[in-house]
């Protein structure tokens, strides 16, 4: 399975990479559009600043390959924390547009209890999870938090047609959201043990399905 690690100078991607392996999978990092080009599945990391990861995106024109393999081939592609971030339309966080995929706005997390709730928000969280999710497919989220690091979120999205999860941090915020081959995650499954590497085995599973 060729899975691609966009590379846009930003996230994690040493810890994203041994995810994968223990599910047998081999992942490629690469910002050459023909590799990216030629996935059967992209993963977008987390990690670092909004505006560096998006300038990075389009000076290098990454952008364009993007929104043709998602948009035109439909290729999966899931975001982790930034990733997440970076397909939504505008982020406060440098104030600078996405990539426009889901109809959404990032905002920066303004506690107004800041006695109880610290920025970033660093922790372990347990998601509400409603039904029809193929990522958390198995996962019992009642007993299984996942682990954030953030200080910029999405509290809704305007858009019909797609699957969102939340999680409670001094509000409600956007823990998931799944539209067709669109994934995003706030959190970092490669980083919350047993039940991120099953989240990221069901992630495999879409792409597996659509051979």
């Amino acid at each position: 399975m060729n899975v691609v690690i966009v590379d846009y100078n930003q996230g994690n991607i040493s810890s994203i990479k041994r995810a994968f392996k223990l599910l047998g999978v081999e992942v490629i990092c690469s910002h050459d559009k023909t590799v990216i080009e030629g996935a059967e599945a992209l993963v977008m990391p987390g990690v670092g600043n909004f505006r560096t990861a998006m300038n990075y995106i389009n000076n290098n024109n990454i952008d364009s390959v993007l929104n043709h393999s998602v948009h035109k081939k439909k290729i999966p592609v899931l975001g982790i924390c930034l990733g997440m971030q970076l397909m939504t339309n505008f982020s406060e966080e440098g104030e600078v547009d996405g990539l426009g995929w889901i109809q959404a706005r990032v905002e920066k997390i303004i506690p107004k209890d800041k006695e109880n709730y610290k920025v970033p928000n660093i922790g372990w969280t347990l998601l509400n999870k409603g039904i029809n999710s193929e990522l958390l497919d198995g996962i019992d989220c009642n007993k299984s938090p996942f682990y954030f690091c953030h200080s910029y979120a999405v509290r809704k999205i305007s858009q019909s047609g797609l699957y969102t999860s939340s999680f409670y941090y001094d509000g409600e915020y956007v823990s998931i959201f799944e539209c067709e081959n669109i994934f995003g995650v706030q959190f970092h499954p490669e980083k919350s043990h047993s039940a991120g590497v099953d989240l990221l085995s069901n992630f495999l599973s879409k792409v597996r399905n659509r051979k």
